[in-house]
């Protein structure tokens, strides 16, 4: 008799565990700041903890370097009335070496209270608050949300971005108002019109301030014209180029 000969149970097959595409709470997280809402309370959540971590860390004595009280008392001019001027010489003369956006942001506070320079310190660190939300909201159109959120999470808590977060030096406040420019240059794209294009106006108006504060922003206006050009925004590159050069004129004539 032939042995019948048993079936070996088959085997099982062994497949390889899916790798997750994300985590469920970061998944969460990106459906959440993908809505307007949502983006919104991100940004809002951002700022705040930007401003206490500048808060806690906030020194008010003045740092050392000469910049400092350069720019303290050329706000001091303005809210004299005496110009861009070195008041602090013997012979007070006209200040060419920094532009005049920075002091004019710090005159208004030399006026509500004169002779301390504490809070030129917290309009930088109010500054600082705008640029880290601003920033999130830029990359988050090209990384999404949690590369946005890690890569703003970094910027808030670098030592030396802390540091001078709370000094009166103009890095901040150009940080503030280039990131918010490139950002609202980025939304203009939604409209192809020129006129009545506020996004447009607003990008214009945040990077004549940026160049205002520190004339390296001289980059920025190139860089915004060269991006509207590359895109095909040719109209939009063209008036923007002329409209700052326009701007550009009174403190190079200076």
């Amino acid at each position: 008799m032939k042995k019948s000969r048993r079936k070996s149970p088959p085997k099982a097959e062994i497949q390889a565990p899916s790798s997750p595409t994300a985590l469920p709470h970061v998944q969460r997280l990106g459906e959440f700041a993908t809505s307007p809402g949502g983006m919104r309370r991100v940004a809002l959540g951002l700022a705040i903890i930007t401003f206490l971590l500048g808060a806690w860390t906030f020194d008010a004595k003045l740092s050392l370097s000469g910049d400092n009280a350069e720019f303290i008392t050329l706000a001091r001019s303005l809210a004299q009335g005496s110009g861009l001027t070195h008041i602090n010489t013997a012979v007070p003369a006209p200040a060419t070496k920094y532009p005049p956006g920075f002091p004019l942001l710090l005159a208004p506070l030399e006026l509500l209270a004169p002779g301390s320079w504490t809070p030129m310190k917290w309009i930088v660190l109010v500054t600082f608050t705008a640029a880290v939300p601003l920033f999130f909201l830029l990359m988050h159109t090209s990384l999404g949300t949690v590369p946005s959120l890690c890569a703003a999470a970094i910027c808030l808590t670098l030592p030396l971005l802390q540091d001078y977060a709370h000094q009166v030096m103009s890095e901040i406040p150009y940080l503030a108002f280039s990131v918010g420019a490139l950002y609202l240059l980025q939304r203009s794209g939604d409209n192809p019109a020129v006129r009545g294009n506020r996004w447009l106006l607003a990008a214009f108006a945040c990077t004549m301030a940026a160049y205002y504060i520190r004339t390296v922003g001289i980059v920025l206006i190139v860089a915004a014209v060269l991006y509207l050009l590359v895109r095909g925004e040719r109209p939009k590159g063209l008036v923007f180029l002329g409209a700052a050069v326009l701007a550009w004129l009174p403190w190079t004539l200076r």
